[in-house]
């Protein structure tokens, strides 16, 4: 008998460290263990050896994992990614012992939208300009809230939810953050109502809270901060819309004296049905 189910597409990828140093030198930095499935599923794995870009840049290791997959005892679709990194040190201002950024689809026919967790994506021992920063996890709140109807149905009816949701997001509070570090809290000029912030049918969310190591030179707001004579480091982030969800774990904007962007621990999974 003739297979008559919709087909069904796979989204997942995860690089463990990505990006460029503009100043003192111009170089790109060579995407550290990428890995991908193809739109009709498979299995990809790659581990990346010790790297050190002029000193500047350095790790002892990196590795990702990626896969889609369907089960047919469970009648459910699989799309998994992750991707980890070991001691990470940046010009000797950032640095991390182990991250990871971790991503988990559920598509069952059961449901009509995919269960979606970030459950796993984890940060160890960061330390910003020699200070370790404390970091408050978020994950397991958008691992409770895996599908954006619940994200915003809880946002909607949990006030505690709401009042958190607006505090570390700086929804509506674009005018007491200083310039710097506006365009890292994209829901500033949204105003604060019971209905979610969204964009075209997504939102972006913190996946966790710095709490203010309260020394000088360091400069905390929300999953930000502003590293003096340095630039701005954002700590964990998530873009949700009903088929996919995006992690990325560490994304650095450097200033002066050294510029450059990267990205440490990115991981997005998902898919959905191709045909009506």
């Amino acid at each position: 008998m003739a297979d008559d189910k919709p087909r069904f597409y796979y989204h997942a990828h995860a690089v463990a460290l990505s990006g460029e140093i503009k100043h003192p030198f111009q170089e790109r930095i060579a995407e550290q263990a990428p890995s991908s499935v193809s739109p009709f599923g498979g299995y990809a794995s790659i581990k990346a050896d010790d790297y050190d870009l002029r000193g500047a840049v350095r790790h002892c290791g990196a590795r990702s994992l990626t896969e889609g997959s369907y089960s047919a005892e469970k009648d459910e679709h699989y799309a998994v990614a992750s991707a980890s990194l070991e001691n990470f040190n940046l010009f000797d201002v950032v640095m991390v012992e182990y991250l990871t950024a971790k991503v988990t689809a559920v598509h069952s026919v059961r449901q009509q939208e995919p269960s979606i967790s970030p459950h796993g994506s984890n940060i160890r021992n960061l330390r910003v300009a020699g200070h370790l920063i404390e970091l408050e996890p978020l994950c397991g709140i958008y691992h409770t809230l895996d599908t954006m109807t619940k994200v915003r149905e809880d946002y909607r009816n949990n006030k505690s939810f709401r009042e958190a949701f607006h505090r570390d997001a700086n929804v509506g509070n674009g005018e007491s953050l200083p310039e710097k570090v506006l365009k890292f809290f994209p829901w500033r000029k949204h105003k604060a109502t019971d209905e979610l912030p969204e964009f075209r049918d997504h939102t972006i969310v913190p996946l966790f809270r710095i709490k203010d190591p309260q020394v000088r030179g360091i400069d905390v707001y929300g999953n930000v901060m502003h590293v003096h004579n340095f630039g701005r480091i954002r700590v964990g982030e998530m873009f949700i819309n009903r088929d996919q969800r995006r992690v990325v774990m560490l994304h650095v904007e450097m200033g002066s004296p050294q510029s450059g962007d990267l990205n440490a621990g990115t991981g997005s999974g998902g898919g959905g049905q191709t045909d009506p």
